[in-house]
């Protein structure tokens, strides 16, 4: 009796199918509070939609790619079976593997985006900022801007709120910044 085998690849799969989809979905599940604070924190600026986008493109980003390799590893799985491969599963112990693989799964993609998802954030919010108000792009983020957003994020502690060079080299991890606009 085989405990593991090429099946397992289909409950490895439908692990990063299932967080997949739910980081896809959580950028449209903004809670009514989450979404509240966000809006008063940017001061009457469109900041807190840059902010908005920038964490739904981040979630959106960990999502395609974990079910991108959900439906990959299935899909092995499938060409394996078609392809007459005959060693199969069963048993108790089959079984409790097939729930580890799912969920030993979910839980690297859960983690693995949660990991990158500030980075990420941060970059694509980086970019932002180097856009002008004329849709001119510039090498440096405007520093003011990067400011607004840690506010919406929460990441502007009022010690730092006239800290503009510290802030961006702490938080935003930026040397140089313009601030003009």
């Amino acid at each position: 009796m085989c405990v593991i085998a090429y099946t397992d690849l289909f409950a490895a799969g439908l692990g990063f199918d299932i967080t997949g989809a739910y980081l896809l979905a959580q950028g449209l599940l903004t809670r009514p509070d989450e979404y509240a604070h966000q809006f008063a924190e940017s001061q009457n600026s469109f900041a807190w939609a840059n902010v908005r986008a920038a964490s739904d493109h981040a979630d959106g980003q960990a999502g395609s790619v974990a079910l991108v390799l959900g439906f990959l590893l299935q899909a092995v799985g499938y060409v394996l079976s078609i392809g007459g491969v005959t060693a199969q599963t069963d048993g108790v112990w089959a079984a409790m593997l097939a729930v580890v693989f799912m969920a030993a799964a979910i839980l690297i993609t859960w983690v693995v985006g949660r990991a990158t998802r500030w980075p990420r954030i941060r970059d694509y919010l980086i970019e932002l900022a180097r856009v002008d108000r004329w849709g001119n792009r510039h090498d440096d983020p405007h520093g003011g801007e990067l400011m607004r957003y840690a506010a919406v994020l929460g990441r502007l502690p009022d010690d730092e709120r006239s800290q503009l060079e510290e802030h961006c080299r702490r938080v935003w991890r930026v040397e140089h910044f313009r601030t003009n606009l």
